[in-house]
Formats: C-alpha cells, sequence, structure tokens
C-alpha cells in the first residue's frame, strides 16, 4: 500500500496539531511532519489527539518545506486559493494516491491556519488540491480539512485494495418456502386463490431478492398466518450480553499511593514527558518549571529540584523520589 504522510507547515495552534493527529488515526494514518512547528508539544496538543498519541510521539520536525518532501513520489498541496492552473478535486486526488504503486510516499501538505501555503509552497508542491464547500462560507479549519482529506483517502485506499464483495441473493427454495406462507396467511384456496398466488409468484421469482428482504416478505407472511389464527412461532431474539464489569484497576486511574513512592498510568506518565513537564537527564527525571504541569487530582507531585526513578509496571509507572538537590 501507499505510504502516506501529513504535512503541516508553520501550524500555529498546538490543538489542531493534536486534531489532525486524531483524524490522521481515524484513516489509519500515521506519519505526520512539521515543518517550523513552534512550541507545540502543549497539553492541549495531547488532550486533543484522542488515542492517537503515538501519531504526536512519533510526528517528525523540519525546518523547511523541501526537506519535509525529500523520498515522496507524489506531492500534493491543499489550498483554498484559486489555483492558477487546474486543481484537483480532493476525491480525485485521493483516487490518485490510491492508484500509486506499493512502497510509493504521498505527501499532502497543509498551510498555517490564517494565511495558507505561500505561492513559492504551493509551486513547490506541483499539485494543487481543493476540497469543494459552500460560497458562503468556503474556508475550513485545519483539523476539519485534514478530516476531508484523510476520509477521502482511506475510502480510496479501501476500495482499491479489495473489489465489492457480490450480492447475495435469495434462492428459488427461498422463494418459494415464503409463498407457501403468503398463501395461508392471505387465505388464497381454490381457483381465486391460484391465480392470485401465481401473480405473487411471477413477481417474487421475476425480481433479485436479497436475504433480508426476503425475509421481510417472511415475517409478513408469518404475521398474517398468525391473524388467521395458524400459529408460526417466531425465532427467539438471542439476549444481548451484559456489559463487562468495571475493572477496579483501571489504567486511567489518577495518581495512587505506592511502597515505594506513588504510580500514575502509562498515557499521564507519557503526557508529562511529550509536553516536556519532565525531563530526563542521566536516566533520572526531573521537573521543568519553565513548561506547564498537566493537572492532577493531587499537586505538587515533582517538586521542583526533586528527582525520581520510573519503572514500567504494565498499564501504570510507578515514580520513585531519589533525592533533592
Amino acid at each position: 500500500m501507499t505510504s502516506v504522510q501529513l504535512v503541516l507547515v508553520r501550524p500555529e495552534t498546538a490543538t489542531n496539531v493534536g486534531s489532525v493527529a486524531r483524524a490522521m488515526r481515524n484513516a489509519g494514518l500515521a506519519e505526520l511532519t512539521l515543518v517550523a512547528p513552534g512550541d507545540w508539544r502543549r497539553i492541549d496538543a495531547w488532550r486533543s489527539a484522542w488515542r492517537a498519541h503515538e501519531v504526536l510521539e512519533s510526528a517528525r520536525e523540519v525546518t523547511n518545506l523541501g526537506e519535509a518532501l525529500r523520498g515522496a513520489a507524489y506531492v500534493a498541496a491543499l489550498s483554498g486559493r484559486p489555483a492558477e492552473g487546474p486543481a484537483l478535486d480532493v476525491r480525485e486526488m485521493a483516487a490518485e494516491v490510491a492508484a500509486l504503486p506499493a512502497g510509493a510516499t504521498a505527501a499532502l501538505v497543509f498551510g498555517p491556519e490564517t494565511s495558507g501555503l505561500a505561492g513559492d509552497e504551493l509551486d513547490a508542491c506541483g499539485r494543487q488540491v481543493h476540497i469543494p464547500s459552500h460560497p458562503a462560507q468556503p474556508s475550513l479549519n485545519l483539523a476539519q480539512a485534514v478530516m476531508v482529506t484523510c476520509y477521502e483517502v482511506f475510502r480510496a485506499q479501501q476500495a482499491a485494495m479489495a473489489p465489492p464483495p457480490a450480492p447475495v441473493l435469495a434462492t428459488h427454495e427461498q422463494k418459494e418456502e415464503v409463498l407457501a406462507r403468503l398463501r395461508a396467511g392471505l387465505g388464497l384456496r381454490g381457483p381465486r386463490g391460484a391465480r392470485a398466488l401465481l401473480a405473487w409468484r411471477r413477481l417474487l421469482h421475476r425480481v433479485d431478492l436479497a436475504p433480508r428482504e426476503l425475509r421481510l416478505l417472511d415475517h409478513l407472511a408469518r404475521r398474517l398466518r398468525e391473524d388467521a389464527g395458524e400459529a408460526a412461532t417466531e425465532p427467539p431474539v438471542p439476549a444481548r450480553p451484559a456489559p463487562p464489569a468495571p475493572n477496579p484497576a483501571d489504567a486511567f486511574e489518577d495518581v495512587r499511593d505506592e511502597d515505594a513512592g506513588f504510580s500514575l498510568p502509562a498515557l499521564k506518565w507519557r503526557e508529562l514527558l511529550f509536553t516536556g513537564a519532565l525531563v530526563e537527564r542521566d536516566g533520572l527525571f526531573e521537573r521543568d518549571p519553565a513548561r506547564p504541569m498537566p493537572p492532577f487530582r493531587r499537586s505538587e507531585l515533582f517538586p521542583a529540584g526533586a528527582r525520581f526513578r520510573a519503572a514500567r509496571r504494565g498499564a501504570r509507572v510507578l515514580v520513585a523520589p531519589v533525592s533533592a538537590r
């Protein structure tokens, strides 16, 4: 399958970067490149990237667009500006990406939120892609534009991977079984009933019916038989399984006191490292007071000057104080 990377040029808000990561994960994409992003490793980026934190953690930072596009066989710029030449519809672009040979890399480039890509950046990409929208509000938020683009690429790749399954049709025997129940339910007896049944038979055998559609008619026939006094038992509705009981050792539980110190959910620990609230030096971790601390139910977990040792324990991280400077 084609490798698809999203390139954000000078993104202005950390929240949008996190939302872009989430949209990418929805479409099964994981390669994110940031061109001159500024201070984006912030709490709001982490929180808006729900269940897509791996995309943020593996994001690549570069200083210019040329470096971001290195190795890409297909480059397309998403822009709402009028194109000087022909512009692709986003769905046409997705079809081209899906048709690329396996192993090729496609780079989809998005500009800053307020200004979009500059003219020389559009020229460097070669292809310009437009997302149709209502003329009364043609502008899309960055994360919204990425979501539409990722969705179209995902659908195009899925369609290219496997042809649609052949339709399953009801058989002649299944139709005859339904006709027998219809005859009983409608009380079709004698010559007139035979003629009426013949009309039903011609109708059912002339059209292609999916099994689900035939079951609708079968249900109607059974209800008619019941109303006519001929009992026909419906199959019992299977009971829905009960939802699983909550796990008392939920990995998202906040701070928990331990014998050697305290423990945190592994995801919260990753958030601390991502935002730079904790920094690693010589295998130990220290609080960086210049970076904001993600909210916890207990404050002052990591006082300035204190050093900590951390060890993974399943879905949690055990944190133990070492010494104070």
